[in-house]
């Protein structure tokens, strides 16, 4: 595969996916997506004419608990345990910033609310 093309494809999954790709390690990550890409190549080789497709992973039933009521934990008591707070919310990090298409960060402000 030609690399430019190649360089271009892993700028673009880099892009749906939202993540930013170091330079230094795109080399890496470049061969190993050639290795998964090999490897789905030879799965693709396989006959698999004579097996039964699978339509569930676990056939089991789920095993629930009976829903017991218990007592909430206090607001503030659920708040000293959260690793970072902003008011009366659990600060956590942003994930993606919707404001921009590529999915970098625009401000300095790091923190969502959720």
């Amino acid at each position: 595969m030609d690399d430019a093309l190649h360089d271009k494809t892993l700028t673009t999954l880099a892009r749906l996916a939202r993540l930013r790709i170091d330079p230094r390690e795109a080399t890496e990550l470049r061969e190993k997506l050639e290795l998964v890409i090999e490897s789905l190549r030879r799965l693709d080789e396989l006959d698999l004419d004579d097996v039964e497709p699978m339509t569930h992973a676990d056939s089991g039933r789920n095993r629930l608990d009976e829903d017991v009521p218990e007592p909430a934990m206090a607001v503030d008591e659920l708040l000293r345990n959260a690793p970072a707070t902003e008011g009366r919310y659990i600060a956590v990090p942003k994930v993606i910033d919707a404001g921009r298409e590529d999915g970098h960060e625009s401000s300095s402000d790091h923190r969502g609310r959720s």
